[in-house]
């Protein structure tokens, strides 16, 4: 008898879960970062990409994409949450495939970012490299990756920047931040430029 009260019990409540979840519309998470490719700029030549196939305008771009410009292209990437991605020249770029997520890892190359600000509670988006990670709510930076460093320039806001497993540092707009193998560095911007990608 007692088997049966729990059977019931047991079915009564999948039924009623299924009802709640009929009524509120089960859906699946958000995919990460994505959205398309709105703008190609070519210095001529041709569009090789180490043998990955050319960006084209109006492509769209899924989470997971790894994505890549060759020396003489650079592609303005306009992302689903109103964030805008402008690869330099000869720049790699991955973006991460976790749901509800805006992580980008910048393999190697210049990008410069508008990041759009979300809802206070929404995770911020993460920019990783090679030697360490920037932590972003909404904020305009450049971000240079090479085997060796990252510099991450600010142009409004503020980010958070961390070098390996080392401790983070706030680096505001007007300021940029060196990070490599012994930690971070910040200072006063040098002022290269690289955010009028942007414009």
């Amino acid at each position: 008898m007692r088997i049966f009260h729990f059977g019931a019990a047991l079915v009564a409540s999948v039924v009623a879960s299924s009802a709640v979840g009929w009524r509120m519309g089960w859906q699946a998470p958000p995919p990460g970062w994505h959205g398309k490719v709105a703008k190609i700029v070519r210095g001529g030549g041709g569009a090789e990409l180490r043998g990955r196939r050319p960006l084209a305008e109006g492509a769209t771009i899924e989470s997971g994409a790894d994505l890549a410009t060759d020396r003489k292209q650079r592609a303005r990437l306009e992302m689903s949450d109103g964030s805008v991605l402008v690869l330099d020249r000869d720049t790699e770029i991955e973006l991460d495939p976790s749901p509800a997520t805006r992580i980008v890892h910048v393999k190697h190359g210049v990008v410069a970012l508008d990041v759009a600000h979300l809802d206070p509670s929404a995770r911020p988006a993460k920019i990783l490299t090679d030697r360490g990670e920037i932590s972003v709510v909404g904020t305009e930076l450049t971000v240079t990756a090479t085997d060796d460093t990252t510099d991450v320039e600010v142009r409004r806001g503020s980010v958070r920047a961390k070098a390996g497993g080392g401790r983070e540092l706030e680096v505001s707009a007007g300021q940029e931040a060196l990070l490599t193998a012994a930690g971070v560095e910040v200072g006063p911007s040098a002022g290269r430029g690289a955010g009028d990608l942007l414009g």
